[in-house]
Formats: structure tokens, sequence, C-alpha cells
């Protein structure tokens, strides 16, 4: 009996030892993330349908949408620690102000991240104080350029991006080449033809009064809806531009 024991035991050892046991598979946060809650410093966060906040890591890279503005930088990962370097962004407002609130306490937030974790299928990121959590993001499908309610939301100047205010701005292309739209004070209409570079206005009509505080915005759109301009869709917003760099952000209505 004492003979049979050892022989056991012998086999036991020599079957655990020649177990393959899985590698955990280190921790990865790369790829896109939506905001879905959050908290910093005791206050919770609570993100806004219309303005969402994404993250973007990707190569050391970090990236995004801060509800208003975009933003990016640099981070690094070692185990469950992640770095996050300082933050650029650009410098546009925007209303209402709940957008702008939100925007502050995400990015401020973010310089105190130090840990993450993997939740399912959720990110969390954390630190002293702060805590966010992201589903994964879903790329919005594309829309089409014709038949899509089109409402401005920024112009473009240079390098210099700012809000639109106003009434609501809206453009709408139809597939006979006409369309309709406003500047935020003063409605449009007109036809359009289809270039090799993008559209041009064949003619376009301006109906309405502006109040000074508008003028700026009104004439920023006329000037680039009556010429030729490039056009761009990218998921649920379109961009147009001319060769004088000025442009107009539109987002598709939901």
């Amino acid at each position: 009996m004492k003979r049979t024991a050892t022989v056991l035991v012998a086999l036991a050892l020599v079957s655990a030892c020649g177990e393959v046991r899985p590698i955990a598979e280190p921790l990865d946060p790369t790829g896109g993330w939506q905001l879905v809650a959050g908290v910093v410093d005791g206050q919770t966060i609570i993100p806004i349908d219309s303005h969402p906040v994404t993250l973007n890591l990707e190569d050391g890279v970090i990236g995004g949408t801060s509800a208003c503005n975009s933003y990016g930088g640099e981070y690094s990962v070692d185990g469950a620690t992640i770095t996050v370097g300082e933050i650029v962004m650009t410098e546009m407002a925007c209303i209402p102000q709940e957008v702008m609130d939100l925007e502050s306490q995400y990015l401020g937030g973010m310089m105190d991240v130090s840990s993450f974790a993997i939740d399912g299928t959720n990110l969390v990121l954390s630190g002293d104080g702060v805590e966010f959590e992201f589903e994964p993001e879903v790329a919005a499908p594309t829309a089409e350029m014709l038949g899509t309610i089109w409402v401005l939301e920024t112009l473009i100047s240079g390098e210099t991006a700012s809000s639109v205010a106003g009434e609501r701005a809206t453009l709408e292309f139809f597939s006979d080449g006409s369309f309709l739209g406003g500047t935020g004070c003063r409605n449009l209409s007109g036809n359009y033809v289809e270039t090799a570079t993008g559209v041009a206005t064949t003619d376009l009509t301006v109906a309405g009064l502006c109040s000074d505080d508008l003028a700026a915005q009104d004439n920023s759109v006329v000037t680039l809806l009556e010429g030729d301009y490039a056009v761009d869709v990218e998921g649920q917003s379109m961009t147009l531009t001319n060769s004088g760099d000025e442009g107009l952000v539109y987002r598709a209505e939901t």
C-alpha cells in the first residue's frame, strides 16, 4: 500500500508539471471609447447625448472630443497603470453652458487618471478622486449628403473655429439640384451642380434681416455657399470648405 501511494503521488506531480496553463493576456485600453458615467471630486458627471465625450487610445497617442472641443496628447501604459501627458485642445466655445462645464470636468479629471481596468466590455479609468467609465464607441453610419437635414455647428476661418449663434441654421440638398437653408438669421435657397472637386452654386437667393451680432456669421455662410466648395461627409458630420480656408461644419439632424 505504501508503494502504491508513492507511485500515485509521483504520477500526480508529473501530471501537474506537464499541465499547460494559459498565460493571462495583458490589459489593453487601445480603441475608441465613449463616456457613459463619471465622478470627479465627488461630483457626478452626466454625459450629454448631443455632445458626446469620446476617447481614442492607440500607439501612445490619446485624442477625442471633450463634449465641445477636440483634444489630444500622449499616454503610456505599464501593467494597469496609465499616465496621461499634457493635453492640448481647440478653443471653440459651445452652447449651452452645461457643455462647457462637462468639458472642464472631464479634461481636468483626465489629468488625475493613474490606472485603468477592463470591466466586461467597458473601460474604467480612475485616479485620485476620479473615475470615468467608457463603453466601446460604435461608429455612426455615414449620412447621405442629399435628403439629410444638416444643422450648422461650427464656423471655420483658417485655424480658428467658432460656435454658431442665432436661430437654427440648416442646409438641405435635394436630388433635383436645389437646396434650402439658413444662416441663423436669414433664409437661403438656390441651385447647385456637382463638380470634380465638390459643389458649385449656380444661383443663391437670401431673404430676411440680421441683427448686428449675427452679421459676421451670416456673411460667412453666404460667402461660402455662393461660390465653389468641397464637401466632405464623414459619419454624421459634413464639412464645406472653399479655397480661402473658410469652412462650415454641419451635423446630421437625428
